[in-house]
């Protein structure tokens, strides 16, 4: 026994720092263990008496703690070995996690009279583990109750859980795919699909709105929408998680439209489509009589010319690497370029082109059929406009002004430049809708869009997040004063009157300010503070801005917010 506490003779030392708990306990007899000594750290973060040294762990602890460290710790005897355990106790009204490993030392006789034990505060980690826990609860609710099917799989396209959309979609139970491994939903036809599909998530990319055939339990063939996302661990993919839209009866309609328009394709190809033939050095050979009709420009004028003229000079580049990849893979080729008609206006094209082989096996000549997509992108970036401006004022949404937002950011950090935010409302503005309807409300809240765009600087960003809501965002900015001379102007530009529908309306608004400059503050925060000082600005009356400041945080200011919520409730 005394070789062994020898041993620790100079263990004050080494566990004074340790930022584990380190207790050094003598066992007395079987149910009774005193303690010998402690570490800094156990003294410091546990209330323990100041006397407890050479008191048993009954003298020292509640009853209940005393019983469950002393049944641990017999265990140990008792196996003669190493164990750990987990236990939670409450101090002051605060629950805390401690992991424990119990260590008895025993000596060459088998007899035991220490136990070391090394105690380990796991709080942090066991609450991240309860939300962990909780999330994964909520996303359980959304997997099983989704209209859609999903099903995870492993890294071999295996299933390994599905949901009731799936089964609703294609037939299949989760016991019978797992039962029979061999089970495929992907046509025959399609095999090569699976390999393409894992071969991308263990890169890590994530597959987006895929356009595929899937087959039912009774063999039938449905049109889904797919969506795959990777599950990584160690730079491995471990599994795989997919979403099926069905669009079966969309591509049924899509099919038809498609078989109506192919009665009329032949005609518009011949009439609508350029043609050209060129040479292996990129001259022109032939030119089709379209040209004339789209760009404007006899098609004799291009013969014995570069295959570049009139293209985009941002483009040509994209014309050469065309040509260059057919001559070297002999390949078709395709690509979406701009050309210039007579009048130097740009057209969007989208170009095949096809190689033409000679004896000897290689490109002599190709054929360039390009088609006008003007139309088709002038649709895209409509539809990219819609996705991300308001309906109504046609001010940047929510996703836009986060994405500026975001990147204005980013670019202070890089600069070390200040950058603001606005938090905006039209005050009343509910009053107005109940009182005069939806129609002048919609009028009201364009023309107090416009008086906050006028009221900015070029650069700015002023955007609708909903309703009577809106947010700015100011770039560049030299001066907190110059900020705030923007606020007063958005004020005072609503003091004019509006005349709608013929109702005379006097609009305020009341602005929250918030500022930014190179730091840690997430983009969350920054928009927390503006809206913070929002409700300040409320409470004051309205009709006035107010400036975040770091007293918001305090008691009385949260009780103010949810004091003016409440009472914004009826009325905004």
């Amino acid at each position: 026994m005394f070789s062994t506490i020898k041993q620790f003779k100079h263990m004050h030392l080494i566990h004074n720092h340790l930022s584990d708990m380190v207790f050094l306990v003598s066992v007395q007899d079987y149910n009774t263990f005193c303690y010998i000594d402690a570490n800094k750290s156990a003294i410091e973060n546990l209330p323990l008496p100041a006397d407890f040294i050479g008191k048993s762990i009954q003298e020292t602890l509640p009853p209940t703690e005393a019983e469950l460290i002393i049944s641990y710790y017999q265990q140990a005897l008792a196996q003669r070995r190493s164990l750990t355990y987990e236990a939670e106790f409450c101090h002051t009204n605060v629950k805390h996690y401690f992991e424990t490993v119990v260590t008895p030392v025993v000596e060459e006789d088998e007899s035991c009279h220490v136990i070391i034990a090394i105690v380990r505060d796991i709080t942090q980690r066991k609450l991240k583990e309860k939300a962990l826990d909780r999330t994964k609860q909520e996303l359980e609710l959304i997997f099983e109750h989704a209209a859609d099917a999903l099903f995870t799989f492993d890294r071999h396209g295996r299933f390994i859980k599905v949901n009731p959309g799936f089964e609703r979609l294609l037939g299949w139970t989760q016991a019978e795919l797992q039962q029979d491994p061999t089970i495929s939903i992907i046509p025959e036809k399609d095999r090569d699909e699976q390999e393409w599909i894992l071969s991308r998530l263990e890169k890590g990319e994530v597959i987006y709105n895929n356009q595929s055939e899937r087959l039912t339990k009774e063999g039938r063939i449905v049109h889904i929408l797919s969506s795959y996302s990777p599950i990584i661990d160690d730079g491995e993919l471990i599994a795989g998680v997919a979403l099926y839209k069905d669009i079966t009866e969309l591509k049924k309609m899509e099919n038809e439209l498609m078989e109506s328009e192919a009665r009329y394709r032949l005609i518009a190809d011949n009439t609508s489509d350029l043609i050209r033939v060129v040479s292996a050095q990129g001259v022109t050979l032939y030119a089709s009589p379209s040209h004339k009709k789209i760009l404007g420009v006899d098609p004799e004028f291009y013969i014995n010319k570069s295959f570049l003229t009139f293209a985009h000079p941002d483009d040509m580049f994209l014309l050469e690497e065309m040509l260059a990849t057919i001559l070297r893979t002999k390949a078709p080729y395709s690509v979406e370029f701009r050309r210039l008609n007579k009048h130097q206006k740009s057209l969007w094209m989208e170009a095949r082109g096809n190689p033409i082989l000679g004896d000897d096996g290689e490109v002599h000549t190709v054929v360039f059929i390009s088609r006008d997509i003007q139309e088709q992108k002038e649709r895209e970036a409509h539809m990219k406009h819609v996705a991300l401006h308001d309906p109504l004022t046609d001010l940047p949404n929510r996703r836009l002004f986060e994405e500026q937002l975001s990147e204005a950011m980013k670019q202070s950090q890089r600069t070390g430049g200040r950058i603001a935010v606005f938090f905006i409302d039209c005050d009343h503005f509910k009053e107005i809708n109940d009182s005069y309807g939806h129609g002048v409300g919609d009028q009201v809240i364009q023309l107090f869009a416009e008086r906050l765009r006028k009221a900015i600087r070029e650069g700015d960003v002023v955007s609708r997040v909903g309703g009577d809501e809106f947010q700015v965002l100011l770039t560049s900015v030299k001066s907190r004063e110059s900020v705030l001379a923007i606020a007063r102007r958005m004020i005072k530009s609503m003091r004019e009157p509006l005349v709608v529908e013929g109702h005379v309306l006097r609009l305020t608004a009341s602005i929250g300010i918030s500022f930014y400059k190179r730091g840690l503050k997430s983009e969350a925060d920054f928009l927390a503070e503006a809206d913070q000082a929002l409700y300040v600005a409320k409470s004051k009356g309205r009709n006035c801005f107010s400036v975040y400041s770091d007293k918001y945080q305090s008691g009385p200011w949260q009780q103010l917010k949810k004091l003016v919520s409440r009472k914004q409730k009826p009325q905004d």
